[in-house]
């Protein structure tokens, strides 16, 4: 069990889908370009709350084998306005991924299918596409907090205006498990490199 601070109360907005996958230690990346209203995704943060939306989240833009994510995000969606805060994430390792070949080489570590993330990838091109790897912690209670304006929008980063308590949380994965997987994805990222 641990207590993070998490500093000045910064959140990632993910797919709620893909925060259950973190959550479970299904997948351990973040694949980022950044937001429409961003330059490019700034990596800076290195503990931070996730924060489930489901601003283009469908899903035809998961691998089927993972739809049961966006299921039980969809059957525990909090009311209207409210957004539930159950987790934050520790990035453990950065990645640069150049190439379409890499995000195939990785397909096996996340929920999306291949040519979703084929689309970010070609999103702004000729940048690329930032793998966080990150080790996801599990509050022992959410908490809901309201939905405020400065939320909204497509941008990756947004700063929690409500604390959340960090104490007693527990880790998805364990150590051992996290390393597995963290090698899986240093072998796809690395792969074919001289």
């Amino acid at each position: 069990m641990v207590a993070v601070s998490v500093s000045e109360g910064a959140a990632l907005k993910e797919w709620a889908a893909v925060v259950k996958a973190l959550e479970s230690g299904e997948q351990i990346l973040v694949l980022r370009k950044g937001g429409i209203r961003e330059e490019g995704f700034d990596a800076t943060a290195e503990t931070f709350f996730l924060y489930p939306t489901g601003f283009h989240q469908t899903g035809d833009k998961l691998r089927l084998e993972h739809a049961h994510f966006l299921e039980e995000a969809m059957a525990e969606k909090p009311p209207e306005g409210i957004v539930r805060i159950g987790s934050f994430g520790q990035v453990v390792e950065t990645f640069s991924v150049s190439s379409e070949k890499t995000l195939e080489r990785l397909a096996p570590e996340y929920i999306y299918t291949v040519d979703e993330l084929k689309k970010k990838f070609s999103f702004r091109p000729g940048e690329s596409l930032t793998a966080l790897a990150v080790r996801v912690y599990r509050l022992p209670r959410a908490v809901d907090l309201p939905v405020k304006t400065q939320y909204g929008g497509c941008v990756s980063w947004i700063r929690l205006q409500s604390p959340v308590p960090t104490e007693n949380a527990r880790p998805a994965l364990t150590e051992e498990a996290f390393n597995r997987k963290l090698s899986a994805v240093r072998i796809g990222v690395h792969a074919g490199e001289p």
